[in-house]
């Protein structure tokens, strides 16, 4: 028993070893090739568009995907996304009224980033 014990640590012990080792190898190596900003500032982009409220809704949205009684819809133009379920709940991915809201609460429902 005492030498079965021994082993099982030894293997223990080596599969350790062998995670640790492996797993500072991919550190530098970076997972996508670095852009430069001078490439991203060349990307030709569409005029901004102007969002109104007929733009908004489910139905201005397309069906893309339905499974196990939930359904995705897309807005092609403002890249929005819906989730109906079959119970008739839907969850937009940006706020409804928000052409509607003031400065202090845009700012709550806006990215950081831009």
């Amino acid at each position: 028993m005492r030498l079965e014990d021994i082993k099982r640590t030894l293997a223990v012990l080596l599969a350790a070893v062998i995670t640790l080792s492996f797993s500072g190898c991919g550190e530098l190596a970076p997972l996508f090739a670095e852009l430069p900003a001078s490439d991203v500032m060349k990307w030709e982009t569409d005029d901004p568009i102007q969002q109104s409220n007929d733009m908004l809704g489910l139905d201005k949205m397309k069906q893309v995907a339905n499974k196990d009684g939930l359904t995705l819809f897309v807005n092609e133009v403002t890249t929005e996304i819906a989730v109906k379920s079959k119970d008739g709940t839907v969850w937009f991915s940006n706020p409804q009224n928000r052409l509607d809201m003031n400065e202090s609460l845009i700012g709550r429902y806006s990215s950081p980033l831009l």
